[in-house]
């Protein structure tokens, strides 16, 4: 699997952007579907106030 990725920062050094993306062959002895995807995401409002609250015990993943 091939995996890039590129960050964009401002003036200050802080990351106003990042993309990320991903891509493999297929291979059909292994039943493996080629394909891929890609992620743009943006980031603002550096210092502003933000609340982060933990989900339910319900909602979380476990590994």
């Amino acid at each position: 699997m091939k995996i890039g990725w590129s960050l964009w920062l401002d003036g200050k050094g802080r990351v106003v952007r990042l993309t990320t993306q991903w891509s493999r062959k297929s291979d059909s002895r292994k039943g493996v579907v080629g394909g891929g995807e890609r992620t743009d995401t943006y980031y603002a409002r550096w210092g502003a106030r933000t609340v982060v609250k933990a989900p339910p015990a319900a909602r979380v993943a476990t590994v």
